[in-house]
């Protein structure tokens, strides 16, 4: 029987952790991050870091610890969409393997973490290849009950605050519903580039 691999994830997601939190979190894993041992992952539902085996990794702040086998099983859920808003969307799988090919632009993945990220994206796209082929993204889904609840969008305003990977699905959508579409972003550059 192959031994259980040596891997950490120090988790704060929703909704177990409010989004202030993670916020708070992010600068404190960031500063504590090790590249070569450390992928980060840090999304708009979710800050967490996974490493090779540490036991000082410590658990505080709303910080879940998974060690082992639990950790293999967290990061593969992710990667599946399992553990996402919108059960198999795409958004979580690009952004760690983004987060993954970012570690190892930096250091190369040691021993049992490195194997794992193979594992979990490979389990990731294979997941996906088997599902419906119209899945949709969290940004999507919420076009989707803004519609439901306040009807078509078609000739209404639609404010976009954000103009990252989020912000751009959720204007798509709002734009094929027809709406007119405002983006709002802390980088004026972005919302043009996002607008165009």
């Amino acid at each position: 029987m192959a031994a259980s691999p040596q891997v950490v994830a120090l988790v704060a997601a929703a909704p177990d952790v409010d989004a202030a939190r993670r916020a708070a979190l992010l600068p404190e894993i960031q500063a504590g991050a090790v590249p070569g041992r450390d992928i980060l992952l840090a999304t708009c539902h979710r800050v967490e870091v996974f490493r090779s085996d540490d036991d000082d990794a410590a658990v505080d702040g709303g910080l879940r610890r998974l060690d082992g086998v639990a950790a293999a099983d967290h990061v593969i859920r992710l990667a599946l969409g399992l553990e996402s808003a919108v059960i198999g969307e795409d958004q979580v799988l690009h952004q760690l393997r983004d987060a993954v090919t970012h570690g190892r632009r930096v250091h190369a993945l040691g021993g049992d973490l490195g194997l794992l990220m193979d594992r979990a994206l490979s389990a990731g796209r294979t997941g996906r290849s088997w599902r419906p082929p119209v899945v949709t993204s969290l940004a999507e889904r919420a076009i989707d009950l803004a519609a439901e609840r306040i009807g078509a969008l078609g000739g209404r305003r639609v404010l976009v605050v954000g103009a990252g990977v989020m912000g751009r699905s959720a204007a798509d959508a709002a734009k094929r519903g027809g709406a007119l579409v405002t983006i709002a972003s802390r980088d004026p550059r972005h919302a043009t580039q996002v607008a165009d």
